[in-house]
């Protein structure tokens, strides 16, 4: 019996020693239980007014920062506040996607967003209930109704990048956990920040190894549908061209993708014009390297699609 459980414990020894073992994390509603508040509901009334003003001035990493430190004060004030942890989950997000390079620190921002994503779900009782019975978060997730969906989106999201940049084994980790959220904020509204379910699925499908659920014409229906929802958005279409059309070896849909985001009005959704502005620097850099990613005779009809 010994020999057999040698045996069965040795593939996991060599899985971790070429890839690496899994990071673990605690959750941020376990963080929550850690932290304190003055328990000032008025006064965080009237900080996070000053934040949502601050967060106005995000089109720089400065601005961006002031504007975290203001939410960051909200929770000195109400700790729980579900508004104040929800924007600083989708902060940190975008200062890790468009204000740093630097993988070390993309992990270090996207690890403190997921926290606050989670904290933001923890307020609700009935979630944290059902965690605790089943230790199943992508499960737990599909009983929050609309009033969560931004937290459990930008958790998700959040998450997923932290997992990518740590290794597969922690990718695999977390699988299931984040499928599990995004489809409960695809079920909830597929509408939702411009299409952000079907473009993560978009991402997802062209990412993963077909043994993990890669799928290349999943991928492709999934951005289309995010962008019949909402053309505009930038980030979809950086998407499409970096993941599905790279991939599929599509030089004239990487092209026609960045064309439209360098030459679009970042302006033309009002709420985003700093997210839009970062799109189009993506567009820039991704353009820069065409002929790296095609060979220069390639004619765009686009490259073998299997998920192999």
């Amino acid at each position: 019996m010994k020999i057999h459980a040698a045996l069965l414990i040795f593939p996991s020894l060599l899985i971790c020693g070429i890839v690496g073992c899994a990071t673990s994390r605690q959750a941020g509603w376990e963080r929550a239980a850690q932290t304190s508040a003055i328990d000032q509901p008025s006064d965080a009334a009237v900080l996070m007014a000053q934040a949502d003003q601050a967060w106005e001035g995000r089109d720089t990493r400065q601005g961006l920062l002031q504007a975290i430190d203001a939410y960051e004060r909200v929770l000195v004030a109400d700790a729980h506040h579900k508004g104040a942890l929800t924007r600083l989950s989708r902060a940190y997000y975008f200062l890790a996607d468009g204000y740093t390079e630097d993988p070390e620190e993309k992990k270090r921002l996207w690890e403190k967003g997921t926290t606050y994503g989670e904290r933001a779900l923890g307020t609700s009782p009935e979630f944290l209930a059902r965690v605790k019975e089943t230790g199943n978060v992508g499960e737990a997730v599909q009983i929050l109704g609309m009033d969560y969906i931004a937290p459990i989106y930008w958790t998700a999201t959040n998450l997923g990048k932290w997992a990518r940049l740590e290794g597969f084994t922690t990718m695999l980790k977390y699988k299931k956990q984040i499928k599990g959220m995004i489809e409960r904020v695809t079920a909830l509204d597929e509408t939702f920040f411009y299409g952000a379910p079907h473009r993560y699925w978009g991402a997802y499908y062209a990412v993963a190894p077909s043994f993990a659920g890669g799928d290349m014409r999943k991928s492709e229906a999934s951005f289309r549908r995010a962008l019949e929802i909402e053309p505009n958005y930038f980030g979809t279409r950086v998407l499409f061209a970096d993941y599905y059309a790279r991939k599929a070896g599509d030089r004239a849909l990487f092209e026609e993708m960045l064309r439209y985001v360098l030459e679009g009005d970042p302006k033309v959704l009002p709420d985003i014009v700093p997210e839009q502005k970062v799109e189009q620097e993506k567009a820039r850099r991704l353009m820069a390297r065409i002929d790296e990613f095609f060979e220069p005779d390639e004619a765009g009809e686009g490259g073998d699609v299997s998920d192999e």
